[in-house]
């Protein structure tokens, strides 16, 4: 986490927190009046957005759009990275789907690879 883009006041603030389709990026609403889009292979914000007395944030189902909505009713849309996701991810994210993370870390293969796919980083 770096300290000179987010605070414990916007931790402790937030509204709503919603993952991208494809699993790489973090969208993040606070009461500090902004929308932070993070990178969670940098854990940094790569994007920042002002939206005054928001509520809620989505991203479209297929990715490239992030919407958020206000206490008063409005809506914006704000564009948002589309990636393509490695074939890394693209594996991760399938056997996450079958394997508990119980059963990933019984499996017999070297530990780098049981904390990727177990989302750990050392």
């Amino acid at each position: 986490r770096s300290s000179d883009l987010t605070s414990d006041a916007q931790l402790s603030s937030l509204r709503s927190v919603r993952f991208s389709p494809e699993g790489l990026y973090l969208a993040t609403l606070a009461d500090d009046r902004f929308l932070r889009l993070w990178a969670l292979d940098t854990n940094t914000p790569i994007a920042f957005a002002p939206v005054v007395n928001g509520l809620c944030c989505a991203f479209f189902p297929k990715g490239g759009i992030i919407a958020t909505g206000t206490r008063d009713g409005h809506v914006q849309f704000w564009t948002a990275p589309r990636v393509l996701s490695s074939l890394k991810h693209l594996c991760r994210k399938t056997l996450r789907r079958f394997l508990t993370t119980y059963q990933v870390l019984a499996l017999p293969i070297p530990k780098k690879m049981k904390q990727f796919l177990t989302y750990r980083t050392s």
